[in-house]
């Protein structure tokens, strides 16, 4: 039965691709002129980022969270964890208190449908994707962490 459903979601999945138009990559000041408001907060949203990784065994999978996501997030075995503050205008009450600065930013527009940190595992690799909604994921500078598997 699992091989049919996945056959099933597989074909409904390439024929809802083939009908998205638009560029893969979207026109920050048009699509989300309030962009500068988290890129300016960066640092703070980065400290609420860091300590939520300090207990990152706690955080789940995203293919944990969306089975649906599980062909690019279980595809190689390196673990690509999700935090979520908002999911499709949903806030997670106990997620929003840990991170009040991006908190209050999400809570200020209601544009944001979702928000959430992504931790990846080194040499993590994200299959290429589509969607329909844009998503903002700035470049912040990052530290490399120690990792058991690395030389």
């Amino acid at each position: 039965m699992t091989f049919l459903y996945d056959q099933a979601a597989s074909a409904l999945r390439s024929v809802y691709d083939s009908r998205l138009v638009g560029p893969p990559v979207l026109d920050l000041e048009s699509h989300f002129p309030d962009a500068g408001k988290f890129t300016g907060s960066w640092q703070e949203i980065r400290d609420e980022a860091l300590a939520i990784a300090r207990d990152l065994p706690s955080v789940p999978r995203f293919h944990e969270i969306m089975r649906e996501q599980e062909s690019i997030s279980a595809n190689d075995r390196r673990d690509w964890r999700m935090f979520v503050l908002k999911a499709y205008g949903t806030e997670i009450p106990a997620n929003m208190a840990r991170c009040p600065t991006l908190a209050a930013l999400v809570s200020a527009m209601p544009e944001v449908l979702s928000a959430s940190f992504s931790f990846l595992a080194p040499g993590k690799h994200i299959p290429a994707h589509r969607g329909r909604r844009g998503i903002v994921r700035p470049r912040m500078p990052t530290r490399r962490a120690a990792c058991p598997r690395d030389p």
